[in-house]
């Protein structure tokens, strides 16, 4: 089910989030970027590992205009498999979740400790 961003955002979801080892990377020509982070409820409770992509909106030469093209979040927790993740776009955010027993390799995404 995807729900658009006034659903997602609403209800002061995000209101104290804290947010630390943040880090970014501008593509080359200034076009795109990316953006990881570990989100902080204002709860303390838990933490959410974060990645973003960004578009520079802006024409050629003008001052860069940055909108959120892609955000995804997975809950982390140490020793524990995320039971699911969040993948939002310009639409808003569809929360997945995990069915049955975790496979494959450990450290894959969503597949065992790293």
């Amino acid at each position: 089910r995807l729900d658009d961003w006034e659903a997602v955002l609403g209800g002061g979801v995000t209101s104290g989030l804290r947010l630390c080892s943040a880090d970014a990377l501008v593509g080359q020509g200034g076009r795109h970027a990316w953006s990881t982070g570990i989100e902080t409820p204002s709860s303390g409770l838990g933490t959410l590992l974060c990645t973003q992509r960004w578009i520079n909106l802006a024409p050629e030469g003008g001052a860069p205009e940055w909108r959120l093209a892609q955000h995804r979040t997975i809950p982390y927790t140490l020793d524990v498999d995320a039971p699911g993740a969040l993948r939002c776009d310009r639409r808003g955010c569809v929360a997945l979740q995990r069915l049955g027993v975790a496979t494959g390799p450990a450290g894959m995404p969503g597949d065992g400790r790293a």
